[in-house]
Formats: structure tokens, C-alpha cells, sequence
């Protein structure tokens, strides 16, 4: 059995790769790298025919599926079709790296295998990213209230890395209960949850104050200013686009963002309500100016962080 699993999502590509070696726990697996000629593979697999009934094999970033290759083909695809028709073979196969599909080699390989394709999700996915958190919830065996999803994506967003371990460690902080609710993730005062709730909440709302003392207390809990700016201004671009176009309905909005039209239609009132473009505008240009600021060196980045939510007057009044 071959599976080949590749696309641009490391997390969810690593994570899938253990489930598969996961099938087989008792299995001793034999690691190859890109730095494994085709030659030592064919070897490899060979020499575990002869001498041991099963073979399991882990291979990351192999040559001959990235790269254009016409070296040892006919015995490469001789060897996997051998593989794919042993049941007592299992070969998983991964990459992060681009696969051309229109080179042969990379062509045949994937027609023999089990093939999956895994995608980082984008900035406008937020319905699919949401989708996963719950997914990944019910994985540790957790149940959640419905808001729960949505709560811990205000706070992470795609970074399915450090979603997952905020995951893990509400598990453990649960102990033997097995239920989140909103009021679990601010109880956790060890993680800054509730505060990048608030502070999102507060951009969202345009309230300067609230926005720049949940800043502050997510400084006060440690995390990373540069995470914060891109978190505000990811949620400032995407506030952006649903404003730039008024015109267009929820349903249209929704399939742009990728996220549901009832929540596109209440965050456009709210907007609405809330915001000109112009002070949405301004926002993000600060927001832009702390990352530059970050990357050139030339201030502290709590400071720049500091600058860029510090109140300003504002052109319509505050809620």
C-alpha cells in the first residue's frame, strides 16, 4: 500500500502522516529522506522483501516526486507498483514542496498510490478553519459549546500549530471533565484567550481604549507582539473588504471570505455602525507601520505594537 500526502499545510500533513503510522503501532518503520537516492530506495525496499514479511517506510521529500528525473524510471515505477500490490508493504510518502504534475515521473507515482492533497488555508477560509478546530476538538475526545470553534480562531486564526496545542492544554486543564465552554477560555488565565477575544471585539467595534488596554493584557501575559499585529491586522484587511463594497450581498461576501453569510450580514451592521473606511483605513496603515517597524529594527516591538493601538481622534464618535 503506497499513500503520498502533499500540499502546502505542514501541521496537517505531519498530523495525517501519524494517523497512518498510527494504523500500525506495533510497526518498526524505516525513515528515508530527500537525501535518499532513488537507488538506496529501491535497495531498501528489496532488501526488506527478502528478509522480512512486512515493511513499513516513512519517506519525506522524496527527489522523484519534486524534481525532473529520468534516472533508474522504469525500475522506480517496477518497484512501487510492487509495493502498491503487497499487502505486506506500506510506504507513506510526503512533502511540503511543489509537485509538477506534468513531469512523468510525479505523473505515474501518484496514479499508483493513494494520493492526498493538503492546502494551508487561507486568510478568507475562516468557515474551513473553524470547521477543522471542531474536528480537532472531538479528535482529544472534547465536546464544546457552538461558540467555542469561533472563540479560538479570534486567537490563532490558520496557525493550526499553535491552535492545536491551545487545544491540547485545555484538555489537560480540564482534567477528567471533557466539555469547553467560553467561560473555560477565560478562565485560563495562563493563555491569552479572552484578551485577544476582547481585543478583536474592540477593533471590531472601534472602541481605541478597550482595544489598547486588551493590548496591554496580552502583553502582560507574554505573547509575542509581532503574532498580535499580524492577528489585528489580518482581522483590519478582512474588515476592509467587506467594507470596500457595500453593494454586495452576504451571500457573495460569504463565498469570497469564506465564512457564513448570517455572520458576514451581522458583522457588515456592525461595521456599519461602527466604522467609516476611512478610520478602518487609518487602522491598518498603523497596523502596517508596527510591522515595518518590527522588521527594520528601528523600535522596541512593544512599542511599535504600543503605536500602532494607541487611541486616536476619531471622525465619528465612539460606541
Amino acid at each position: 500500500m503506497i499513500h503520498i500526502i502533499h500540499g502546502s499545510d505542514p501541521f496537517r500533513i505531519q498530523d495525517r502522516v501519524r494517523q497512518l503510522c498510527a494504523q500500525h503501532p506495533n510497526a518498526q518503520w524505516i525513515d528515508l529522506t530527500e537525501k535518499t537516492s532513488i537507488n538506496e530506495f529501491m535497495a531498501t525496499c528489496n532488501q526488506h522483501s527478502l528478509f522480512n514479511p512486512h515493511c513499513f517506510i516513512r519517506y519525506k521529500n522524496p527527489s522523484f516526486l519534486t524534481q525532473k528525473t529520468t534516472d533508474s524510471l522504469a525500475d522506480l515505477l517496477n518497484c512501487l507498483s510492487t509495493i502498491q500490490a503487497s499487502a505486506a508493504h506500506t510506504l507513506v510518502v510526503y512533502t511540503t514542496k511543489p509537485i509538477d504534475k506534468r513531469f512523468k515521473t510525479a505523473k505515474q507515482c501518484l496514479s499508483l498510490a493513494q494520493d492526498e492533497q493538503i492546502n494551508a488555508f487561507t486568510d478568507w477560509e475562516q468557515g474551513k478553519v473553524i470547521r477543522w478546530i471542531g474536528e480537532r476538538i472531538r479528535y482529544y475526545g472534547l465536546t464544546a459549546d457552538t461558540t467555542v470553534a469561533s472563540a479560538i480562531w479570534q486567537v490563532h486564526h490558520c496557525d493550526l500549530y499553535h491552535t492545536d496545542q491551545l487545544i491540547q492544554t485545555v484538555h489537560a486543564y480540564l482534567g477528567t471533565a471533557t466539555h469547553i465552554n467560553r467561560q473555560t477560555l477565560t478562565d485560563m488565565h495562563a493563555f491569552p484567550t479572552q484578551s485577544m477575544i476582547d481585543a478583536h471585539e474592540a477593533l471590531k467595534t472601534n472602541r481605541p481604549t478597550q482595544l489598547l488596554r486588551a493590548v496591554m493584557h496580552l502583553l502582560n501575559d507574554k505573547q509575542d507582539p509581532v503574532y498580535i499585529i499580524t492577528s489585528l491586522a489580518n482581522q483590519c484587511r478582512r474588515h476592509i473588504q467587506i467594507m470596500s463594497d457595500r453593494s454586495a450581498s452576504p451571500a457573495t461576501l460569504s463565498k469570497q471570505l469564506g465564512a457564513n453569510p448570517y455572520f458576514i450580514e451581522q458583522l457588515q451592521k456592525s461595521l456599519t455602525s461602527s466604522h467609516t473606511m476611512d478610520s478602518l483605513t487609518r487602522q491598518y496603515k498603523r497596523l502596517i507601520a508596527a510591522d515595518f517597524m518590527l522588521k527594520s529594527g528601528s523600535h522596541d516591538s512593544q512599542v511599535a505594537l504600543l503605536i500602532a493601538v494607541q487611541p486616536l481622534p476619531s471622525k465619528k464618535p465612539m460606541q
